[in-house]
């Protein structure tokens, strides 16, 4: 269940809009094959004098929440506005099920180019605490990244190599996720998959995620340049893992 969350959140965040709005939020439903829906998430972003917040929060649907206890995972990403792109001061990721909670928070000093991790944990009424610096620096947390890919990338996504990019909370150790345009045969069958043409990417998180060792992601970003549907292919036993954009609302304005 842990990872079904973590997929939903991480499609959740690859809202592509340039910020030229002041606040959008949006819902997706995951599906996984004969099991119907298994998950949902809530994304929200918000921009006002200089300063941003987004907020994910996912949760399990139906057998797969019983089986998780009712298992709540929230990823949340505080800073700066500069120069047009997000710069994270604050990542805090957070997960609790049953009477356990569970929290990471991960400060960002750019000017020496450090970050310092906190984790906490509690258990009932037993609460634990510790701190360190991360092995690695990267100005994007995995929220920021996907917003600010048109700055690191360049706003045309129909021919783009691929890249690798480094943000806190994607990859444990180093923070490693790629990203791609397919292109010939592999951009075929990926919009075959997805019943979708352009713009479409490919992102790797570089870690397991059910069967799929790679944690391979194919998108496809809508016209108001979110991400409106998202497939983990070739699962273990049920087949490919969907996920689709319910609901999307930008500056007060319903847009689906």
């Amino acid at each position: 269940m842990k990872i079904v969350l973590l997929f939903i959140s991480i499609f959740a965040q690859t809202i592509l809009s340039g910020f030229t709005f002041r606040s959008i939020e949006a819902s997706y439903v995951v599906k996984y094959g004969i099991l119907g829906t298994v998950g949902e998430a809530e994304a929200k972003i918000k921009i006002d004098e200089g300063t941003y917040k987004i907020k994910i929060t996912a949760h399990g649907v139906g057998v797969s929440d019983l089986l998780s206890r009712g298992r709540v995972e929230s990823y949340e990403s505080t800073g700066l506005v500069v120069d047009g792109h997000l710069l994270p001061t604050l990542f805090v990721k957070e997960r609790s099920w049953g009477e356990k909670v569970e929290k990471k928070r991960y400060f960002f000093d750019h000017d020496r180019g450090e970050i310092r991790v906190i984790k906490s944990k509690r258990v009932g009424d037993e609460t634990s605490e510790s701190s360190e610096r991360l092995g690695y620096y990267s100005n994007n947390d995995i929220l920021t990244l996907f917003f600010n890919l048109p700055f690191l990338l360049g706003k045309d996504l129909h021919a783009l190599p691929e890249r690798q990019l480094v943000a806190v909370g994607a990859k444990r150790d180093t923070g490693l996720v790629s990203v791609k345009t397919p292109m010939g045969k592999e951009k075929k069958e990926i919009e075959e998959l997805l019943e979708r043409k352009d713009p479409l990417l490919v992102v790797t998180l570089h870690q397991k995620l059910f069967s799929s060792k790679e944690g391979k992601i194919f998108m496809h970003i809508s016209k108001e340049g979110v991400s409106d549907r998202i497939v983990l292919k070739d699962l273990f036993l049920y087949g490919d893992l969907y996920g689709e954009l319910r609901y999307l609302r930008v500056d007060e304005k319903e847009i689906k």
